[in-house]
């Protein structure tokens, strides 16, 4: 797969206040915080279906897409996106939480599977292709006496934003760096695994 040429990021989560500051709507959080350090040109909704905001940054076009059709049904919202604006899948960004890394960490891969996650697995059945690029923000881990979908329907506690925030910055730094020095150079300094023993240190680190 070729180097990205990026034009439009999407944030994965749900739709509505009941879910804002919800795990499962990092993706969300993360594309209102780039979009903050933007210039914006045009928001649009297509109802039931997308947010579509116009954006420049670092001097380039792009696109910020928050889904509207829930998120296990993303793919719907993707698929019309790619379909209206005339976008390839290798030329966004998918950008969504991740219980498998733990708060604070970030990954960037150009292609796989799910992992699992039910956003990402829709968008990939529905554009039938493993090739799209995605940013994964770590929410983890669950705890033992939660489940799963539990667990990514709570709010980010108080102690854990700070931590939260600084990962989202690494993020979008490293959005910087894909569209400045390329996806390679990007995933060599931002897919490094962040040790710490208690939140106090991840805050530090971050």
């Amino acid at each position: 797969m070729a180097d990205v040429h990026l034009r439009g990021i999407i944030g994965l989560g749900n739709p509505g206040e009941d879910y804002q500051f919800t795990r499962h709507n990092a993706g969300f959080l993360f594309c209102r915080a780039l979009a903050r350090r933007a210039r914006i040109r045009r928001k649009r909704t297509i109802p039931d279906l997308m947010k579509v905001w116009t954006i420049e940054f670092l001097d380039t076009p792009l696109f910020i897409v928050f889904p509207l059709t829930y998120m296990n049904r993303s793919g719907e919202s993707v698929y019309e996106f790619l379909q209206r604006y005339d976008i390839r899948p290798e030329e966004i960004l998918i950008v969504y939480d991740d219980i498998d890394l733990r708060l604070g960490e970030i990954r960037l891969r150009k292609s796989g599977s799910s992992g699992g996650h039910k956003g990402l697995g829709d968008i990939l059945h529905r554009l039938n292709t493993e090739n799209i690029p995605r940013l994964r923000l770590g929410i983890g881990p669950v705890p033992a006496q939660m489940s799963v979908a539990d667990y990514v329907l709570t709010p980010f506690q108080e102690d854990e934003w700070p931590i939260f925030e600084g990962m989202v910055e690494r993020g979008i730094e490293a959005v910087r760096t894909v569209i400045r020095e390329g996806f390679e150079k990007a995933m060599s300094l931002y897919n490094v695994r962040l040790h710490w023993s208690n939140q106090e240190q991840a805050q530090q680190i971050l």
